[in-house]
């Protein structure tokens, strides 16, 4: 029978908004948590032990947990095989937990499920999908050369009071015009495409109910609440938590992309259909229920969010974002700048100009990344 409250466990990524909700609820299970991070937490976890190191550092014999025996490793911040591989080496562990991504997944028909089988992103069309997908083929060759159990979790987006995406914007790009009713452009096939949000809460949950879990053995699995909206509702729903008249102008998804290439691969993804089958966790953890819809994670996370996001303007973003807005709506009004720094109104300056932004881009290293816009 399975023990679910004894063992260690070390989770890799132990302060983001997944890891710290695991280390809760491994904690609460009784569990020995050791979680590694760059840096300390400003507000520890009682019972949880933090240990600062980068653990996406590939060099070998570097790591603080060189040598350390645990039950379960979760790692949630490896992107390449190397990096699995670094891990493995590093660390002595009887079950290996590999966070995964479920935007690994081509496009699905309207209204279908997709499957751990489901067809893959075609190969050169986002670097974060391929990676992942090329570190789970490593650590399935490895874990059965060491005879050594593992489980793939392929979640799709996570949110909570510390982040929120809407669609192909993170909430420090955008959430500030949400809160003020300043226009905010959304892809057209982002808008109508349905997605699938879950609470870091029920993530860190869910992961927990796998350690000490025979039933997750070398198995590949979605964690995903059941119910979708689409990307239009999580902008209606956060709009009403703020208390603001929602003002978007939908303009083509194409025409968004070549101004922000670097979020290609991330509007791709979010306009495809997002809704996962589940059986596979369930069967695993049976009695498991998530216990945040989305309508109500959507508003308590916003609500909180921000507060949080006072002072971040992202203001090359907002110049950028302004000049395609009035491309469709010329006599849109512009985010304010009042109580802006000069450096942010130069920054926001350069955003608004074509030409500048241009240049701007391809002086930035940043063009590789599908994360940072500012």
């Amino acid at each position: 029978m399975r023990d679910e409250t004894s063992g260690s466990v070390l989770v890799l990524g132990g302060t983001g908004i997944i890891g710290t909700e695991l280390c809760v609820a491994a904690a609460a299970r009784g569990l020995k948590v050791t979680a590694v991070a760059r840096r300390h937490p400003r507000n520890p976890i009682p019972g949880v032990t933090y240990v600062s190191f980068d653990a996406r550092s590939e060099a070998e014999g570097s790591s603080p947990i060189g040598g350390g025996d645990f039950d379960t490793v979760v790692d949630l911040v490896s992107f390449t095989p190397a990096q699995v591989e670094a891990t493995l080496h590093a660390t002595k562990s009887r079950h290996y937990i590999f966070v995964s991504s479920a935007t690994i997944y081509d496009g699905v028909s309207a209204g279908g499920l997709i499957h751990e089988q489901h067809a893959r992103v075609p190969s050169g069309s986002w670097l974060y999908p391929e990676r992942k997908i090329a570190s789970e083929g490593w650590l399935v060759g490895a874990a059965t050369d060491l005879d050594m159990p593992y489980t793939i979790v392929r979640p799709y987006i996570t949110y909570s009071s510390r982040r929120f995406s809407f669609g192909m914007w993170e909430a420090a790009h955008v959430l500030q015009r949400l809160a003020n009713g300043v226009p905010t452009p959304i892809g057209d096939s982002i808008a109508s495409a349905s997605t699938s949000l879950t609470h870091a809460t029920d993530m860190g949950r869910a992961i927990a109910a796998l350690l000490n879990n025979p039933a997750a053995h070398n198995r590949t699995m979605h964690i995903s609440h059941p119910l979708s909206l689409t990307w239009q509702e999580v902008f209606d729903r956060s709009a009403f938590a703020l208390g603001a008249r929602l003002d978007v102008v939908q303009m083509s998804t194409d025409e968004l992309v070549s101004e922000f290439s670097e979020l290609g691969g991330r509007a791709a993804d979010r306009s495809r259909g997002r809704a996962f089958d589940v059986s596979a966790f369930m069967t695993a953890v049976p009695d498991f229920t998530f216990s945040l819809p989305p309508h109500e994670g959507i508003s308590d996370a916003v609500g909180r969010l921000s507060q949080r996001e006072v002072g971040m303007l992202a203001a090359r973003t907002q110049g950028r974002l302004d000049r395609l807005v009035r491309i469709s709506r010329p006599t849109a009004p512009p985010a304010s700048t009042e109580g802006w720094s000069v450096r942010d109104r130069l920054k926001y300056g350069v955003g608004r100009s074509r030409a500048l932004s241009s240049v701007s881009r391809r002086l930035s290293s940043k063009t590789s990344s599908d994360y940072a816009v500012d």
